[in-house]
């Protein structure tokens, strides 16, 4: 016989509706009949469909911009020249630029995300400290 579970000998399959994770943010119950996970929220679905779309509609801007550009670093320069049959050479491909800006944006906003997250958190547990201390 398997593992059983000290709080259920019989291995019942239930939710205790007194969990917290059978419960939504309004203290509401959840459906978790489906595969034993409550379905995600509305505004949990449509932030993920338009980051879709905002990913797509990027992927197709970056591959339509890869010529090379002129690019001011912060320590120098990457200079598009002209040679002398008129072909233009140097620069940095603008697909790196556009990458790169997304990478970093996306890299400062989740850990803008995580610090907001973290704080009101710590927040959170001042909040019940002081209230079950007294």
């Amino acid at each position: 016989m398997g593992h059983v579970d000290p709080g259920n000998p019989q291995g019942q399959d239930f939710t205790d509706p007194t969990r917290p994770e059978s419960r939504d943010r309004r203290g509401l119950e959840r459906d978790t009949s489906q595969f034993g996970k409550p379905p995600a929220p509305i505004s949990t679905i449509i932030g993920r469909v338009l980051l879709a779309i905002l990913g797509i509609v990027f992927i197709v801007f970056a591959v339509l911009n890869v010529q090379n550009v002129s690019f001011n670093y912060i320590f120098g320069e990457s200079e598009r020249t002209a040679l002398p049959n008129g072909e233009l050479t140097g620069g940095v491909p603008l697909i790196l630029l556009l990458v790169g800006s997304f990478l970093v944006g996306i890299i400062f906003g989740s850990f803008m995300s995580w610090r907001r997250r973290r704080v009101k958190a710590s927040r959170l547990a001042r909040e019940a400290a002081f209230l079950r201390d007294g």
